[in-house]
């Protein structure tokens, strides 16, 4: 036992002896995504939410109050100019009316009367001229009555689209009361938005803008600002813009939803930075890698706005930067990396 225990112990002290050094192992650098961003000449777009509408949305109504009749169009209802929508019941204007027509017509035999003994001096020049203020009298009742009367018959003022009835036949309707809410179609589509105090004073007249609505998802609006509200909304403190779309062949309907953004004259040199970048951030300050000659340098940025997947910021000196972009996760400032384009 005692031989192969000492036989054992010799052949591992003889295998320690031929082993050779273990060889150092090689690692290599990280990899990470780098992609190029260039200073640029740019406004920061300006981002808001709003619902399409017909730039001429009417609200249709009756000059004097009464009873409906009948309303003769649907929501949703295409009209052309000139179509009769609503009426009135005809029975107190026509009555209105007559009236009207007869006391004209007893002002006229007035008139001429007293003419007739004015000339033979008979009446005196006093009875003279109130005959003719009578008659004048009553040609405007008899005019104001023929225009109220027209007036009790809602027609299409354009080509367009009955967007929203408000009464129903039957119903008593007050003065102006809003009966049927009318879109044109021969105006364009716009998209009614809102934008805060800081934003509006960015905005004029005539900016550009791209609309996005969910209705038509990867599509594209242009659009430019054509109104700018005065003064804030009392009740959210915003302010409200139109934008104007251009002519397209969508279908497009009042109330779809869309996303706008907008891009104000105002300009001024900003990097825009992917979101996915950032290292890390404090309010305003910001964090990225650069990679330089294949070394790791951390940057400070100051972050103007975030707009979708994209920061603007300033203070960063050069004209262009190759930044990581994916892999930051696990390197750290001066490391050696292996950056890889970005291929998106």
């Amino acid at each position: 036992m005692k031989c192969i225990l000492s036989s054992l112990i010799m052949l591992f002290l003889l295998s320690s002896c031929n082993r050779q050094p273990d060889q150092q192992v090689t690692v290599s650098p990280p990899e990470v995504i780098v992609t190029v961003i260039h200073k640029t000449y740019t406004g920061i777009p300006l981002v808001a939410a709003g619902r399409i509408t017909t730039r001429d949305e009417i609200k249709l109504s009756f000059k004097k109050g009464g009873i409906i009749e009948n309303v003769f169009v649907q929501e949703g209802e295409t009209v052309q100019k000139g179509r009769l929508l609503a009426r009135l019941k005809q029975d107190e204007f026509t009555a209105a009316r007559t009236q009207a027509e007869l006391a004209f017509g007893k002002a006229q035999r007035d008139f001429e009367r007293v003419s007739n003994l004015y000339r033979d001096s008979v009446a005196t020049l006093e009875q003279y001229q109130n005959a003719r203020t009578a008659l004048e009298i009553a040609e405007q009742t008899l005019a104001s009555t023929l225009f109220n009367t027209s007036y009790t018959e809602i027609r299409a003022p354009a080509n367009g689209k009955i967007l929203k009835k408000l009464a129903s036949p039957e119903e008593i309707t007050g003065e102006g009361m809003p009966v049927i809410l009318f879109g044109s179609t021969d105006s364009q589509w716009v998209l009614q938005t809102s934008v805060a105090d800081r934003d509006v004073v960015r905005c004029d007249l005539g900016d550009s803008a791209v609309v996005y609505l969910d209705a038509w998802p990867g599509t594209t609006f242009p659009a430019v600002v054509t109104e700018i509200s005065g003064m804030a909304d009392p009740y959210t403190g915003t302010f409200d813009i139109e934008l104007m779309l251009d002519r397209n062949e969508k279908r497009m309907a009042t109330g779809l939803i869309g996303k706008a953004f907008v891009y104000p004259s105002d300009q001024s040199w900003y990097w825009i930075i992917p979101t996915g970048a950032l290292v890390e951030g404090d309010g305003r300050q910001a964090r990225i890698y650069e990679v330089r000659d294949r070394k790791v340098v951390s940057i400070s940025v100051q972050v103007e706005a975030v707009r979708g997947d994209f920061i603007y910021a300033r203070d960063i000196s050069g004209d262009s930067l190759f930044i990581i972009t994916e892999g930051h996760q696990f390197i750290s400032d001066g490391m050696t990396v292996q950056p890889v384009p970005d291929r998106k």
